[in-house]
């Protein structure tokens, strides 16, 4: 009877598995033929307008020319600085997001001809940066903040040379190099005009303290990247020629006009920003459930095999918590996400079903070796009492074990499971968007108040966790132990 309980909720845990990798593929593979497309949210190409729908000057153009060649396009928000991976792996088919041809780039992929002209301009605070008027005053900044793997660091190399030392400050993002700048962090950023247009328009945080000034950096070009197959020479030729018509019939001239001649400051209110927020948070609570549903009870599987009689299986086992509790969950979560689609080709798992397996992964070595603890911590005596009264192996680890199992372990599982609150927020690593995530979105609109209010979320969440252990704590207080 033990055996087919067991056998039961191993095929119910497979199938549940089953149902969430099958599912997704099965939706994405119906209906018309689509081009999956990498953006980063970088206004005025690529942004949230104020309806909550996709927006900007590259989605626009993207939406125009899929529709020309037959496709429908699937917008796949992507890390800027893991673009080429996104590419490589197939989780993208094409990056098109402002992105600056450059010879570099030209050797891992097909890049179309350009469609816009771009420029890097230096920012700072007000009151210094009239002290940058060409690209030999960089000289006399102190430190200097740039995206890495963008246009900025192309010219900077020109200017500078080498780009080592604590001098140079390599951002993830253009809006974190303006905020580099904006907390006094670095001296001055190199950013694109179209971004600073977009950032220090009047009314956003950053324009009452920061501005920008044209250095003289050389002119640069747009354009868009694809895979070097088949596909891709296909997607190559297509879409130079609607450049080309588009470049004659005046339709780049009106998406200009659109979008970045005269950018509009992109309002927000504080209800706004709250459900934006909520949203997010929504997600964080969703891997948190997620995570510490499936983690538990597969934590207290693997720690039995931690304590079983086989040696083998108890090597093995204890070789895989050690792996895992020494390699970073950020790491873990990139390698569950791509790796799989630079083998296959093809990305294996949606963003969020590989934050699921990572997190579940995690958490359940780390809470095995506190189920373990807690187990070994019992002593024999308790064991051979409830042999005694003649109760089974099973009676005596649920009805006798477990209690004082439980009560042992609440302290050290409680500040587990208030860190994997926390650690909710790795899941920016992919683009997963969580509450961080949402909150980041709004410096690029120009506004980083929305980055600190998100504080206020994980405090009221953990402090109904803190109250809810209390709780238990005080239940259990009537079993000494």
């Amino acid at each position: 009877m033990k055996k087919k309980r067991i056998i039961s909720l191993l095929l119910g845990a497979l199938l549940v598995a089953g149902l969430i990798f099958v599912l997704p593929a099965g939706v994405s593979g119906c209906g018309e033929e689509t081009l999956k497309i990498g953006y980063t949210l970088y206004e005025p190409m690529n942004y949230i307008d104020s309806m909550g729908n996709l927006s900007g000057h590259d989605t626009e153009f993207a939406e125009m020319a899929c529709e020309e060649m037959g496709y429908k396009p699937e917008f796949v928000r992507i890390d800027w600085n893991k673009k080429e991976l996104a590419l490589a792996s197939g989780e993208i088919d094409l990056i098109w997001n402002g992105m600056t041809i450059t010879d570099d780039l030209r050797e891992v992929m097909l890049i179309s001809d350009p469609y816009m002209v771009n420029q890097q301009v230096v920012v700072a605070k007000k009151d210094a940066i009239s002290a940058y008027v060409t690209t030999e005053d960089l000289a006399e900044a102190e430190t200097i903040a740039y995206e890495k793997g963008s246009a900025a660091e192309s010219v900077l190399k020109d200017v500078f040379g080498s780009l080592e030392g604590s001098r140079f400050k390599g951002a993830q993002s253009q809006k974190d190099a303006f905020t580099e700048v904006y907390s006094g962090a670095s001296e001055i950023a190199i950013v694109d005009i179209t971004m600073a247009n977009t950032m220090l328009a009047e009314g956003t945080d950053f324009s009452s303290t920061l501005a920008y000034a044209d250095v003289g950096f050389p002119p640069e070009e747009y354009g868009i990247g694809m895979r070097d197959d088949e596909q891709g020479r296909e997607l190559l030729a297509s879409l130079n020629a609607i450049i080309a018509k588009y470049k004659e019939d005046g339709t780049f001239d009106a998406l200009y006009e659109k979008y970045i001649a005269n950018p509009v400051p992109s309002g927000i209110t504080f209800g706004g920003v709250t459900l934006s927020l909520l949203g997010g948070f929504g997600v964080t609570c969703l891997i948190f459930i997620v995570t510490l549903g499936c983690a538990l009870p597969l934590g207290l599987l693997i720690s039995f095999g931690t304590m079983s009689r086989f040696k083998w299986l108890r090597g093995i086992l204890k070789t895989i918590i050690w792996i895992i509790r020494g390699v970073p969950l950020m790491l873990l979560v990139i390698t569950i996400y791509y790796v799989p689609g630079i083998l296959l080709g093809t990305v294996a798992f949606p963003a969020l079903v590989a934050v699921f397996i990572a997190f579940v992964i995690n958490y359940a070595c780390y809470f095995s070796e506190i189920f373990r603890g807690g187990i070994q911590s019992i002593s024999r005596g308790q064991y051979e009492a409830g042999q005694a009264l003649g109760m089974t192996k099973a009676q005596i680890f649920f009805r006798i074990v477990l209690v004082q199992v439980i009560k042992r372990i609440i302290p050290p599982m409680s500040n587990e499971i208030i860190t994997l609150v926390k650690d909710t927020a790795l899941a920016r690593v992919i683009l997963v968007e969580e509450i961080i995530l949402r909150a980041e979105d709004f410096i690029v609109k120009g506004f980083i108040w929305p980055l600190f209010y998100s504080a206020v979320f994980y405090l009221v969440f953990v402090g109904i966790l803190t109250l809810l252990f209390r709780y238990a704590e005080k239940k259990l207080s009537y079993f000494k132990v």
